[in-house]
């Protein structure tokens, strides 16, 4: 089992709060088996929209590994990440709404190179 460690990031405009985990086998009692299962061996990446075991709303990423926490990929599951959240909070995201998800893919991509560079707080 690798480290059971994660970080989370709360915004103060969203509800929901991004939690960043990096490994492979990575496990943590705060969430359900969905979001503990291992990673398979060609999957880089996997965002969950889930809840913490004490029902708290989150959106989860969880990284194979530090190496896989590139620009294209983070891109990809930042997508992901923004679209549970404004579903969450029932927003449409058209082109004309889309700076408030272009705010918030950057507040996610920060949160990953974070992670990625090691700038978390414990």
């Amino acid at each position: 089992m690798e480290n059971t460690q994660y970080f989370e990031y709360n915004n103060g405009i969203y509800p929901c709060p991004l939690c960043i985990a990096v490994g492979r086998d990575w496990h943590n009692d705060d969430f359900d088996e969905l979001c503990n299962r291992q990673l398979e061996d060609d999957v880089r990446a996997r965002t969950y929209d889930t809840q913490t075991k004490e029902g708290k709303k989150c959106v989860l990423i969880r990284f194979a590994n530090k190496k896989a926490i590139t620009m294209e990929v983070v891109a990809h599951e930042a997508l992901h990440a923004a679209l549970f959240i404004f579903d969450y909070i029932g927003c449409e995201v058209t082109a004309t709404t889309s700076e408030p998800a272009a705010y918030l893919l950057q507040w996610i991509a920060r949160g990953c190179e974070d992670v990625k560079l090691g700038k978390t707080e414990e």
